[in-house]
């Protein structure tokens, strides 16, 4: 569908320059022309006798990548304000499930709980129901890895985007297929983040069942959870990014960032992940339950070393060190086999980072087993 959508806007913008007409410009002709020019003068650089019809084709073979980048990043946008890349993957979901997956929406509902509302005028999403056709599936984890976990074997991925940024919803479900567990983040294009789980608000811990129409304004938001999501979701962004699964950066490059095409759109280092959540709970015995959400400096700051090439080192906690980083080094699932474009990373690269990251991990639990 992309593809297509590209091809009738090329046949558009070289039919007017066939003409010289500069009527009806778009951002897609500027694009075509600036890229058009820049791989001329390239070839002219390289290859001072090159031909006309070779200067042509490079210039025009440039401008297709641009005007197809252009439609993939939202620097062109379909009429819902969607990116195209994102509008052909609603459609492509519909007509697989043989229903029409809604248009984003940044309307707030009705009956939106303070937390929702919280979230809404500081730009973040809003998740739809469960159930509601606005979700739609990138895929399954891999059994036995960090998010999926063994009681919970399947996990699935799903998505809903808005123009405001995206939400995922993580449902665990049991070997009967019935989903015990279900976990949403939302994060805004300024890096805010606010967080749902299926437990009620009246005590941030029971568990609600999960049937379709379960709403995110009955259930525990960041403000009512008793547990503290932010032991664990922390970093760059409000996301536990897993390598060669639905949840990696990008479709081909794990560490595809900065770019609106992403499954996240663009994550900006620094517009950092701002958790909206509760302060401290001081019924919480547990030191590391009872601090407020929030979002430490990295222990490894964005930098030259080799992790720092994808992302920084969220500082450790007990659970964080426990749960996420150890299992994804001794698993091997970080750092990730492979890094397209470029060839893969050489493991020695990594030592040292990993030796530190294990010792920066045994600091956290000393001092858990002191207190």
């Amino acid at each position: 569908m992309l593809n297509a959508t590209v091809d009738e806007a090329i046949k558009d913008i070289e039919s007017k320059r066939s003409q010289g007409s500069s009527a009806n410009q778009t951002p897609l002709d500027h694009e075509y022309d600036k890229a058009y020019k820049e791989a001329v003068e390239d070839l002219k650089k390289e290859k001072p006798g090159a031909s006309q019809a070779e200067l042509d084709a490079a210039g025009k073979k440039a401008a297709r990548e641009a005007v197809r980048k252009a439609f993939v990043d939202g620097k062109v946008t379909a009429p819902t304000g969607e990116t195209f890349a994102d509008s052909f993957r609603r459609q492509a979901e519909g007509a697989q499930r043989g229903k029409d997956v809604p248009a984003p929406s940044t309307k707030v509902p009705a009956n939106a709980s303070p937390y929702m509302k919280q979230c809404a005028k500081e730009g973040v999403p809003l998740p739809p129901p469960w159930g509601d056709p606005a979700w739609v599936s990138e895929g399954k984890l891999p059994t036995g890895t960090v998010l999926a976990f063994t009681e919970l074997p399947n996990a699935e991925v799903f998505v809903s985007r808005t123009p405001q940024g995206v939400c995922f919803a993580l449902p665990r479900a049991d070997e009967k297929s019935t989903i015990r567990q279900l976990d949403e983040i939302c994060q805004g294009q300024d890096g805010k983040a606010c967080l749902w789980s299926n437990v009620s608000p009246k005590d941030g811990e029971t568990f609600l069942k999960v049937v379709d129409g379960l709403d995110p304004a009955n259930m525990a938001g960041g403000d009512k959870l008793a547990l503290n999501c932010t032991k664990c979701h922390r970093g760059d962004n409000a996301f536990i990014i897993r390598p060669g699964t639905p949840l990696q950066l990008g479709p081909d490059d794990p560490c595809e960032k900065n770019d609106p095409g992403s499954r996240f759109g663009a994550t900006d280092p620094n517009k950092r992940f701002q958790p909206i959540g509760r302060k401290r709970d001081p019924k919480q015995k547990d030191p590391e339950e009872a601090a407020p959400f929030e979002n430490p400096k990295d222990l490894f700051p964005l930098g030259d070393r080799p992790c720092s090439a994808c992302h920084g080192i969220p500082k450790p906690s007990v659970s964080y060190c426990a749960q996420v980083l150890l299992p994804m080094i001794n698993n091997g699932e970080m750092p990730p086999k492979s890094l397209p474009p470029a060839p893969p990373p050489n493991p020695a690269d990594f030592k040292k980072d990993i030796e530190d990251i294990k010792a920066a991990c045994q600091k956290e639990f000393d001092a858990g087993i002191l207190k």
